[in-house]
């Protein structure tokens, strides 16, 4: 395009905004612009220098909205006047580790999907600079401008080498983590921000729930190996043996085929088991061994996942020389009752109490290829649980059967605080946290270090998921637990929080105190007036943040006292702000770290430009200039600073920006 533009004797200059680039010395670099620029000879302007003059601009035909959203003018770059401007795609990756949600509910690696599309066969597309994209429609789960979540196809993968530069790892309150390259872009109040941009403090926006069309999924069945419906007993050359007629045999053949153990057959014939096992032996017969020979359910179900829940949260898995042994430990009579029936319900197994003891045990190999068939890993034990991932396709109700049987297991309820759980495992930590979301329910995923009381050794790292305060009352209408002591605390948390001010200390809504100032007094309120003056004026003196409900009451008298519309893109904002699908987390932790592969990655969405990653709304990367274009620069470049206000009016925002171009 420079060429381009340079042969047919145009004058290019570059330049550069105030929120697009903060450090220049990293932003052009690592946005791949500076080495373009300094290939052909293309000077860079800095909006934000001290010697750029700023002009207000007068309209020649009254704005749709931008005199609403600037009553004290627009002002432009006068370095802009008489130019015309073009805008460069930019690139912002991710981390190959980043997990993305897909339509059908399935949770995936984006380098492993990328690369999954590439080992497929489908033919790559390699830039000069050594960026990799893929035509790919994948569905993916995206914020809209209304503020809710939902699917949306890409258009574009893409890989892009790292080169050496430094990545930016990100953490919130939340317990969320995504690592990105300097120039991936989170959603603030303020619009979108880099990651090179963000500060310890900063609110980004997080998926409140990601709701997924889950279908109940058949489940992984059992090879029959033995060969045994194969086997012709008329046909077996059987012969006298010492002690036992053909007779004999062939009846106690028959009755291991019809499924009898060698135990059973050997009892009502009061001869040892060995002696079966010899005749089994004699005429080849495969023996079951020690096999508990169990049934499997054909597809997933509640009563299926709040066995899983139960067994996650309190079992463990020991491979023995003939069997394999799944332990597991409840002292709750409903809850162990409930186990037992289950597994004979499901399994047809039943298990076995452990004298003087909660353990109880079922042995079963099985159960133990029905587990690897699950992707389990066996052994089992606390350090590498997992769920398994075929949950996340299922439906809601069955995702909250789990966490029924996993919060019953291994859940705590505090008399004033809230719901914690808490595991060896970060894996399921993580995937736990997950699963709240699919239910609307906001969990907190926290790291911390315990030595055991009745033992030496050295102390170990945990990972707690908690729920508090709103969120409770959430979980409350989709999960009721078996345990009745905990049930009622759960109950008397949620009660507490339903008669109460429902105060928070996170869940707050980043209102812009100048903006709601603004409406208030050109709305003809007092601080008095509005009906709440307290939140008023914590509002716009910073001294706390506001709730969602807080929010949503001032949203609604601003929206009824503003009948002519004049701030109807500001109270939009706030409405935005405080959409039920969206929670403003903290960010807690901003840190430049060395790069641990090779390459990142990114999509091109089909329409809304962002999609959710690691739990957290993410920017994507676009390419399409002919849309943006020079739109893009203006938005940037006309608006200069707090052009997040327009963003509720953006199409009105649009058409003013044309007209001060065109002009």
């Amino acid at each position: 395009m420079i060429r381009e533009l340079q042969a047919t004797g145009h004058t290019l200059i570059g330049v550069h905004n105030d929120t697009v680039v903060v450090d220049t010395s990293h932003g052009e670099v690592n946005n791949k612009h500076k080495y373009v620029t300094d290939k052909y000879g293309v000077p860079c302007v800095y909006t934000y220098d001290p010697d750029i003059e700023w002009v207000r601009y007068e309209p020649k035909e009254p704005f749709l909205v931008l005199d609403k959203v600037y009553p004290d003018g627009i002002y432009i770059p006068k370095v802009l006047y008489g130019r015309n401007i073009v805008h460069l795609p930019t690139v912002k990756c991710v981390h190959p580790d980043v997990e993305i949600t897909l339509a059908d509910g399935r949770v995936v690696c984006i380098g492993d999907l990328v690369e999954g599309r590439l080992r497929s066969g489908t033919a790559p597309v390699f830039e000069p600079d050594g960026d990799l994209q893929i035509q790919a429609q994948e569905t993916l789960f995206s914020l809209t401008p209304e503020g809710e979540v939902a699917p949306q196809p890409t258009l574009l993968f893409w890989r892009t080498p790292v080169n050496g530069q430094k990545l930016w790892r990100i953490r919130t309150k939340t317990g969320r983590e995504v690592k990105v390259s300097a120039e991936h872009p989170f959603l603030t109040p303020e619009g979108w921000r880099k990651a090179s941009e963000l500060r310890v403090g900063n609110r980004i926006a997080i998926p409140r729930r990601i709701q997924v069309g889950g279908k109940s999924q058949p489940l992984p069945q059992l090879e029959e190996t033995l060969g045994h419906e194969d086997i012709e007993v008329e046909k077996l050359p059987f012969r006298p043996g010492h002690k036992y007629s053909v007779a004999f045999q062939r009846e106690a053949v028959t009755a291991y085929l019809d499924g009898q153990t060698m135990e059973g057959i050997a009892a009502e014939r009061e001869i040892p088991w060995q002696a079966v096992q010899r005749i089994l032996q004699r005429y080849d017969i495969p023996t079951r061994r020690m096999k508990h020979w169990i049934r499997i359910p054909q597809r997933t179900s509640p009563s299926f996942w709040r066995w899983m829940g139960y067994f996650i949260a309190e079992g463990w898995v020991q491979p023995m020389r003939t069997t394999c042994r799944f332990w597991w430990t409840n002292a709750d009579p409903n809850i162990r009752e409930d186990f037992f029936r289950l597994t004979e319900e499901l399994f047809g197994l039943k298990v076995t109490a452990r004298p003087g003891s909660n353990d109880c045990y079922v042995d079963s190999v099985q159960l133990q290829e029905f587990f690897t068939k699950l992707e389990l890993p066996i052994p089992l034990e606390a350090s590498n649980k997992r769920v398994p991932d075929l949950l996340f396709q299922c439906p809601d109700e069955e995702i909250a059967a789990f966490l029924q049987g996993y919060l019953d297991g291994d859940g705590t309820l505090g008399p004033r605080d809230g719901l914690h759980v808490t595991t060896k495992s970060r894996e399921l930590a993580r995937q736990v946290q997950a699963l709240f979301t699919r239910l609307g329910v906001v969990a907190f995923r926290r790291e911390h270090w315990n030595r055991a009381t009745n033992s030496d050794m050295p102390a170990r790292r945990y990972y707690q998921i908690s729920v508090y305060g709103d969120e409770l009352v959430t979980l409350s209408k989709w999960i009721r637990l078996r345990s009745e002591h905990k049930q009622k605390r759960l109950e008397a948390l949620v009660a507490r929080r339903q008669k109460g001010k429902r105060p928070s200390n996170w869940d707050t809504i980043p209102l812009d105190p100048e903006q709601f100032r603004r409406v208030r007094q050109g709305l003809g309120f007092t601080q008095a007036s509005t009906g709440r003056p307290g939140s008023a004026n914590n509002i716009e003196n910073g001294y706390t943040r506001p709730t969602r409900p807080i929010v949503q009451y001032f949203v609604d008298l601003f929206r009824e006292a503003d009948r002519e519309g004049r701030y109807r893109s500001a109270i939009d904002a706030m409405a935005f702000l405080a959409n039920d699908a969206i929670a403003w987390d903290h960010v807690v932790a901003v840190e430049e770290i060395e790069p641990d592969t090779p390459y990142l990655y990114d999509f091109t969405m089909a329409g809304h430009p962002n999609f959710v990653g690691n739990g957290i709304f993410l920017h994507n990367t676009h390419v399409f200039t002919t849309i943006t274009g020079a739109m893009k620069n203006a938005f940037g470049g006309l608006l200069h600073r707090n052009r997040h206000w327009t963003h509720a009016v953006i199409h009105e925002t649009l058409v003013d920006l044309l007209q001060i171009q065109y002009d």
